[in-house]
Parts: C-alpha cells; sequence; structure tokens
C-alpha cells in the first residue's frame, strides 16, 4: 500500500527514489493469506492448499498482466522486484 512504499521505510527507500528518478511506477502486491487477501474463510490445511509459491508466482503474473494493460506499459519494459518474504525472492 502507499503507506508501507515510502522513502521513509528503510526496506522502499532505495526503490522509490530510483523510481522517482527514472519515472518508474512501483506496485505493491499483497500475496495470498496476508493482510485482507485472504481466498477463503478458514485456514485449514484444505484451505491451504492455495498457499504455495506456485501460486503466488501465478499471482504476480496476473498482476503484471493487469497492471501492464491498465497502464499501456509496452511488452518489452523491464520489471524488478523487491521487498522480503516472496516479492524479495521471486
Amino acid at each position: 500500500t502507499a503507506a508501507v512504499v515510502t522513502e521513509d521505510n528503510i526496506h522502499c527507500s532505495l526503490m522509490v527514489k530510483l523510481a522517482k528518478e527514472k519515472k518508474g511506477l512501483i506496485v505493491a502486491v499483497e500475496h495470498r493469506f496476508y493482510g485482507k487477501s485472504i481466498p477463503t474463510n478458514d485456514f485449514t490445511t484444505e484451505s491451504l492448499q492455495f498457499l504455495s509459491s506456485q501460486q503466488a508466482l501465478a499471482d504476480l503474473a496476473r498482476v503484471h498482466q493487469h497492471v501492464s494493460k491498465e497502464y499501456a506499459i509496452p511488452g518489452k519494459t523491464k520489471w524488478i522486484a523487491f521487498g522480503g518474504s516472496y516479492p524479495g525472492v521471486m
């Protein structure tokens, strides 16, 4: 969210500065089962089948597709993932 991705946040400050400098776009993605992004009503083993690295990659691919279309981003545009947890390692 905008409250998290700021120059004042130690985890994001460099990337926010670089995005401003290079006229880049920053998109904050909240992963399934974190924060408000809970796709099921419970945390049973059956529900948690949707919490996997494969699902997270599929979600990021869908976000990439949506953001590219929404902002008319050319197909050869480079994307950089940063952060901790999934965003930093995918």
